[in-house]
């Protein structure tokens, strides 16, 4: 077995909006195609994620077409 390297698949790219780490699962169902993520455990809760905050270009809530 071969120990864990920077790759693409494994390297621990950072949250676009606080700078946290994240690892590649959290990449992948949070991410967008390039592998960007703007949101993370540490600078979203739980809902904002359910909404979609994590998502590129979801900064207000009426694009979530939430009543304001």
């Amino acid at each position: 077995m071969t120990p864990l390297d920077d790759s693409p698949a494994t390297e621990m790219k950072r949250c676009q909006e606080c700078g946290s780490r994240v690892s590649p699962h959290w990449r992948k169902v949070f991410g967008n195609n390039e592998d960007e993520v703007f949101g993370c455990p540490d600078c979203t809760t739980s809902s904002e994620r359910r909404c979609g905050h994590t998502r590129a270009g979801s900064d207000s809530d009426t694009e979530l077409g939430a009543v304001v």
